[in-house]
This record gives C-alpha cells, structure tokens and sequence, in this order.
C-alpha cells in the first residue's frame, strides 16, 4: 500500500492536524454521506459541526485560529473524501473571508471577520445569469445612492445563499471607473430588495444548494475602491482554487480507494482482477496523477502562506487535480465493470458529483489558459 501520511512534506503540527481532520470526518460527518445524497438536503447539526473549520486560516486577531492556507486545504481535502457537497458551505466562508481580508478596512475585518468566526454563514455573489467566468461584463450595477450604493441584478449559482447570513456582492460600478470596472460590497441579513426565483438543480453535489435570485437592495459597506472587484475577485479565487484542488482529490483518493478494494476483492478465472496488467495500470496511473496533482497544491499553498506570487501554480494544480478526478472516476467505474452504475456501490455518486463539480471556480480550459499565461510571463526566466 502507498503511503498515504505525507509525514515527509508536512511538518509535525501539519501532519497532526490532518490526522485529526481525517478521523473526524471519517466518523462525524461520513455517516450523514448516503443520507445527504439520497434527500437532498443537509442536517442542521452537519452545518453545526463543520462551522468551527470556517476559520481555520482567519488570523487570531479577528478570532480565527491563525494558520495558512495549507490548513484550509488539508480541511477541504478530507471533507472531500466523504462529502464533495459540504466542500461548498466551507468554500463559501473561505471566499467571503478572503474578499475581506484583501479589501476590507481594518474596522471591517474586525466586524465581519468576526462573525464569521462566531458561525454566521458567509455568501460569494459573483456570478451573474449572463457571463460566468467574464465578471467584467455582468448585468449587476451598483450606483451611488445617499451615502452607500444602489444595487440592482440578477446572480445565479449562489452557493447557499438562502442560509447565509452575510453575502459579498460583485456589481459593476460603470460611471466609477469605466463600463468595465467592478465593485465589490457587504450585504448583511435580512436582505432587503432580495427575490429568489430559483433554486439550480444538479445531479451531484446533492445537498449543495445554489440560488439564482434578483437583487434591488441598499449598502453603505464597500469593500476597496469602486473598481477594485476584479482585483479583489481574482485575488479570491487564486487562494480557493487552491483548497478546493485539494477537494477534488480528497474525492479522487476516495474513488480510487473503492477500486483498489473492488479490484482486490474480485475474483475472475481464480484470481483477483488487480492481477491483470488492463486493471493494475489504470490504477497505478491514477494514483501517480493524483499524487502530482497534490504535490501542486501544497506548493500552491505555501507559496501563497509565503507571500508569493502563486497565480499560474494555483492554476496548474486546479486543472491538474480536476483531470485527476475525472480520470479517477472514471477508472474506478471501468474496473467495476458490470456492477457500475449499480446502487450498491458508489461508482455512479462519484462520476455525478465529479463531473458537477470539477467546473467551480472556472473551468479545467480556464485554467490552463490562466496557467499559460505563466509561462510567457517575466516570472519565468525562460521568458526573458
């Protein structure tokens, strides 16, 4: 079996952590998997109990714990593991935290920050109907209105939205800084001006809930300047496309483990299957792709702990770990030959919840066309 503690590239407390993090996933939150899936909808207690990981890398100063973003990844990559759809209410913390703390006033990290950590549910409102992965040409506006801002739109795909208690809201800001300029705002609960007209169905990430809704509503909070969104939005991502890397190979580790076990236990013409090299060398592949793809994220992350620049490796461990779990998935179905798709194992949960989520926070073609640009940039000395 391969090794799967990692003791040589975490230090002693890292390694610790992650242990701990493993076995309380494994016996608190895995038990309420098949029950999430099947209802579409999460427990109270679930949201209760995973609050506490919310501030895993908010510093002390505002009430979180105070470690790097490699704890962020380490939480994601076994929440991962054995429930992709509760990496979102976790991610959704991570994305409001982090636009408060690249934009946010001293007063406003104190305030908001703060409750964060104390359990209220953050929100991440980028997303509009129309452009997706274009913020610079969404339909939300924000004008100055009294002593705050006017906003009108519409946003979809807003990952608990409904439950959420404070929200960061992207709109352009057109008569700011030109028609492409974004700003980034604070929206506290109960949220005037709010109608939701639908909540987005998928076919994985069961219990996941994301909501389009109209917005019309006043806020005096801005987070930066009028057009400092995209700054802040791109600073937001180039930290949580990094943790939910993690998420996708916490999830491709999963898959792979329940074919290696499969492969293992059945049995053809005598022998077990993992003896056939068309069985054993799919495995092995895999297994080398996600363990690349891991290595990626956690320089990814203590580049990003060490104050660097980490744009083109976040996006290289992002495409990478989303190529690892599609391939995965797949693999771990192909060994399962004529039981996949059968309820009784969990290879078709794993092929819906991949493909529905290997897309977030921009899509594998987005990144490798952010990656690219790496490759070209002063950065590289083979550029110069």
């Amino acid at each position: 079996m391969l090794d799967r503690t990692y003791r040589e590239i975490l230090s002693h407390e890292e390694y610790r952590f992650v242990c701990e993090t493993r076995a309380f996933m494994q016996e608190v939150i895995a038990p309420y998997a098949a029950q999430i899936d099947r209802d579409d909808d999460v427990p109270q207690e679930v949201f209760e109990a995973l609050k506490p990981y919310m501030s895993v890398s908010i510093p002390e100063a505002y009430g979180g714990q105070g470690k790097g973003l490699l704890y962020d990844c380490l939480v994601i990559q076994e929440l991962g593991a054995v429930s992709p759809a509760l990496v979102t209410f976790i991610e959704v913390a991570q994305l409001f935290a982090h636009a408060i703390e690249i934009g946010g006033t001293e007063a406003q990290k104190k305030k908001y920050l703060g409750k964060l950590c104390q359990g209220m549910v953050g929100a991440y409102a980028l997303t509009d109907t129309g452009p997706g992965s274009d913020p610079a040409n969404m339909g939300t506006t924000a004008t100055r209105e009294r002593q705050g801002w006017r906003i009108r739109g519409q946003k979809r795909h807003i990952t608990f939205a409904d439950i959420a208690e404070l929200m960061v809201v992207f709109a352009r800001t057109p008569h700011e800084g030109g028609d492409k300029s974004v700003g980034t705002f604070i929206l506290e609960a109960p949220y005037d001006g709010f109608d939701f007209i639908r909540r987005s169905e998928w076919s994985g990430l069961r219990g996941h809930k994301a909501w389009e809704f109209s917005l019309d509503t006043y806020t005096e909070e801005l987070i930066g300047g009028p057009d400092q969104g995209l700054q802040i939005a791109l600073g937001v991502l180039n930290s949580t496309r990094t943790t939910l890397a993690c998420g996708h190979l916490g999830l491709a580790q999963t898959a792979l483990d329940m074919a290696i076990r499969f492969s293992k236990e059945r049995e053809v013409a005598g022998q077990a299957i993992y003896k056939n090299q068309g069985i054993s060398f799919p495995l092995i592949e895999t297994a080398a792709k996600i363990e690349g793809a891991r290595l990626l994220s956690y320089r990814a992350a203590r580049m990003h702990d060490a104050g660097r620049d980490h744009r083109a490796e976040t996006s290289m461990a992002k495409f990478a770990a989303a190529e690892a779990l599609i391939e995965a998935v797949t693999v771990a179905n192909r060994v399962l030959g004529g039981f996949s798709g059968n309820l009784d194992y969990p290879g078709d949960l794993y092929l819906r919840d991949a493909f529905t989520w290997v897309a977030a926070h921009g899509t594998i073609e987005v990144q490798k066309m952010t990656a690219a640009r790496g490759l070209f940039s002063s950065r590289n000395p083979a550029a110069a």
